[in-house]
């Protein structure tokens, strides 16, 4: 009865017998038909590596130095300028959280808190609704707009006060809150705030 190791087996004695490779000169121990068998051409490209190591990494520094490290004034702005617009990205998105925690209140709606602030969908279903949101800035389903995102779209809809999620309306929709009260709100649970009052 054939096995797959016995065809296997068969066919590689098989190949062996009738095909060399023609490129290398070299009797093809793999069985293909190719003229130029890619495994061999590996085996030799391999040894060819080994033998030639020192020629093949001067060259390698030779194409740095001569092509690479001459674009390197482009190449300092490239690398440079991602740290500038991480910066001024950063500050732009603290002036925004800024003018909408403002907007919607400086302190957190539950505790009265001013530290660690954070915008609250009130009836829930923010992630939804940031999905809608990257849906129609035409981003795939998987992804949602959260951050600086959702900030530059509270501020280009003129800090709006109602969502939608799934054509349901939500009126005074946002608020503001602590981290430690959103949180609990998430776990439909009694902030620790009101246990040191």
């Amino acid at each position: 009865m054939w096995t797959k190791e016995k065809k296997k087996e068969y066919m590689h004695s098989y190949y062996k017998a009738r095909y060399t490779c023609t490129k290398y000169k070299l009797p093809c121990q793999h069985g293909n038909k190719k003229s130029e068998c890619p495994i061999c051409k590996k085996e030799a490209s391999r040894r060819y590596t080994i033998a030639h190591a020192d020629n093949i990494r001067a060259k390698r520094m030779k194409h740095y130095y001569e092509v690479v490290k001459p674009r390197d004034g482009i190449g300092d702005k490239i690398i440079k300028t991602p740290g500038e617009k991480r910066i001024k990205r950063n500050e732009r998105d603290r002036e925004w959280r800024r003018a909408i925690l403002l907007h919607y209140g400086d302190k957190c709606a539950i505790c009265g808190d001013t530290s660690n602030l954070e915008i609250d969908h009130k009836f829930g279903y923010g992630r939804d609704h940031r999905k809608e949101l990257a849906k129609t800035l035409g981003r795939s389903e998987k992804y949602f707009i959260g951050g600086g995102g959702f900030y530059r779209w509270l501020l280009t809809n003129n800090y709006p006060n109602d969502y939608t999620v799934n054509g349901v309306t939500y009126k005074d929709g946002f608020r503001v809150l602590c981290k430690s009260c959103n949180v609990m709100q998430k776990k439909k649970d009694r902030c620790n705030h009101f246990a040191t009052k």
